[in-house]
């Protein structure tokens, strides 16, 4: 195997049938607790134990995109999933309790709130531009015009650091495409990624000399 997907053993959630009774459940209107329903998977996307997404060829982050895809589809698809997240800490201040490569994609019986401001402020630009108007392709388009912080541009894939980042040396990279989720790229799309991933990692880690960081999809 060169990737692959494991079940986590500590689960934020866990299917249905593993789970005891719970007195509080999603039928309550008014309740502030629920059972954890859903999946939680470990992505381990290398056979080499001290293997980054920054040393990575092209063709070994496309292995990792097309695992990240395929469950993304996969965990989109269970009946009490409401939303999906995946995410990647590399070393300890950014939350890892394990060196080896590794990446994790939960399935959550909610939208979690900030899922649910992104989603607002992106019908809300529909709403004032027109339905075939993006927001995300609105924000590249800007980026682009401003040109002072693009990392890297192949015309269907940016990395940028987006105008008043909510952290330091934040590195956001986008397709130029009109794809709904992840999920939805197609393999075109996930190889332009692929190209951009390793290197626009790299070149934070080198911008701002640390060796612990979060990648979020």
């Amino acid at each position: 195997w060169r990737v692959r997907a494991v079940h986590n053993r500590f689960p934020l959630t866990r299917p249905a049938e593993e789970l005891e009774p719970s007195a509080v459940t999603q039928d309550e209107p008014l309740a502030r607790e629920r059972r954890a329903v859903g999946a939680h998977e470990v992505i381990v996307e290398s056979r080499l134990h001290d293997r980054d997404l920054a040393d990575m060829r092209a063709d070994e982050a496309l292995d990792v995109l097309t695992l990240w895809r395929a469950r993304s589809r996969a965990l989109e698809a269970l009946p009490t999933a409401r939303a999906v997240t995946l995410f990647r800490n590399k070393g300890r201040r950014a939350g890892s309790s394990q060196p080896h490569p590794h990446s994790q994609i939960v399935a959550l019986p909610f939208v979690p709130p900030h899922f649910a401001r992104r989603a607002e402020a992106c019908d809300a630009h529909r709403l004032e531009h027109g339905p075939a108007s993006s927001l995300v392709r609105a924000m590249i388009a800007e980026e682009r015009r401003e040109g002072r912080r693009v990392v890297r541009d192949d015309g269907l894939a940016l990395s940028y650091c987006p105008y008043a980042s909510p952290r330091a040396w934040w590195v956001r990279l986008a397709l130029d495409a009109d794809v709904p989720r992840f999920a939805h790229t197609s393999d075109a799309q996930l190889a332009r990624l692929a190209a951009h991933l390793p290197g626009a990692v790299a070149r934070a880690l080198e911008a701002s000399g640390a060796t612990d960081y979060n990648v979020y999809v």
